[in-house]
């Protein structure tokens, strides 16, 4: 719902292994977030949104003892991480 431009949606999923870290980057083409309080309850980006989305992903995360959060967003790509310890 973020992207303005409807024609030209671009999402990137990448994953890789570091010892016993699992490293997952989601990126996308969208506008820029201006907010850097994104992950608080009620932050929206959105006319209608209800600001739950990545507080709740943050949180789910952090209870399950990963990490959620914004690396880089500008007018080229918003890119966020998931980080979290995986058994070996």
């Amino acid at each position: 719902e973020a992207f303005t431009d409807e024609n030209n949606k671009l999402i990137k999923i990448s994953a890789k292994r570091e010892n016993s870290i699992a490293r997952i980057i989601v990126s996308n083409n969208a506008c820029p977030v201006e907010n850097t309080d994104i992950f608080s309850e009620g932050v929206t980006t959105k006319e209608t949104g209800s600001g739950l989305g990545l507080y709740i992903a943050r949180q789910n995360m952090e209870e399950m003892g990963g990490t959620l959060r914004l690396l880089k967003s500008d007018t080229v790509s918003t890119d966020f991480e998931i980080m979290t310890k995986i058994s070996t």
